[in-house]
């Protein structure tokens, strides 16, 4: 497999990628447009038969966060980011549907509400009578009425010791690693 770049030169930014440059019915160049600050706005693929597929990216006003991006097909997915850290706090897939995360103060999930109702949510703690051993993290997942929740213990080094299930009707099974 063969491959080819070229880059700004003043700036070093990569401008195009083509694999296999001397394959004829196998060449797809890649052109990349950024904004003044480095950020890809836009991504064409065309291969050596002219087809033309591109994608594109917009940013906040601060121009740092991706607020949407389209594809090839014109779907486009939107976000919104929390500023301090960059992580995603809602998303907004192709579908309409939107995603909703909370985050604690250290940037971890604290829960991720689905649109279908659905919710899982995050618990951080010292372990308990485990703490020594590191910490425990607690997943729970809500479905209608129903509750189940994952229970995983942690190592000093952050290794999984082992994880308790309880499943939607209240079953528990310890999982040892």
């Amino acid at each position: 497999r063969c491959d080819a770049a070229t880059y700004e030169p003043t700036t070093g930014a990569l401008v195009t990628t083509t694999v296999e440059p001397n394959l004829s019915g196998y060449r797809l160049e890649t052109t990349y447009v950024l904004d003044i600050y480095g950020n890809v706005e836009l991504i064409e693929h065309r291969d050596d038969r002219g087809n033309l597929r591109s994608e594109s990216t917009r940013y906040d006003a601060d121009r740092t966060y991706a607020t949407s991006m389209t594809n090839a097909l014109g779907f486009t997915q939107y976000m919104s980011m929390q500023p301090g850290l960059g992580i995603p706090v809602t998303t907004t897939d192709m579908n309409s549907v939107t995603t909703w995360r909370q985050l604690d103060g250290f940037g971890r999930l604290k829960s991720v509400a689905y649109a279908g109702g659905e919710t899982v949510t995050f618990h951080f703690s010292n372990g308990g009578t485990y703490g020594s051993q590191g910490v425990a993290t607690t997943v729970t997942e809500r479905r209608g009425s129903r509750t189940g929740t994952v229970t995983t213990y942690y190592d000093g080094f952050g290794r999984v010791l082992w994880q308790d299930d309880t499943d939607f009707y209240g079953n528990v099974s310890r999982r040892q690693n």
